[in-house]
C-alpha cells in the first residue's frame, strides 16, 4: 500500500516531503514510478522518503525502479 499523494490530486499546497511505502513483492512499479515523476516536479516538494519492505522481485521493474529514484536524486538534489 502507498500512503502520500493519489496521482489525480492537484499541486501541493505548501513544502512537503513525499511518502511512498512499497510493501511485498516487486511485480510492478507502475505505480510507484507514476508518483514519483509526477511529485518531484513540484516545487513544493523537499524531500522524498520511500519505505522499501520487500523481499526482493522481477529484475525489470525492481531495476527501474532503481534507475527513477536514482535520477530522481541526480536532476533534483
Amino acid at each position: 500500500a502507498m500512503m502520500g499523494f493519489e496521482p489525480g490530486e492537484a499541486r501541493v499546497p505548501k513544502s512537503s516531503v513525499l511518502a511512498l511505502d512499497l510493501d511485498g513483492v516487486i511485480i510492478d512499479a507502475k505505480d510507484v514510478l507514476e508518483l514519483l515523476r509526477k511529485y518531484r516536479k513540484d516545487d513544493h516538494i523537499k524531500g522524498v522518503l520511500i519505505r522499501i519492505s520487500s523481499p526482493g522481485g522481477v529484475v525489470g521493474p525492481s531495476q527501474e525502479l532503481f534507475d527513477e529514484i536514482k535520477r530522481t536524486r541526480e536532476e533534483y538534489k
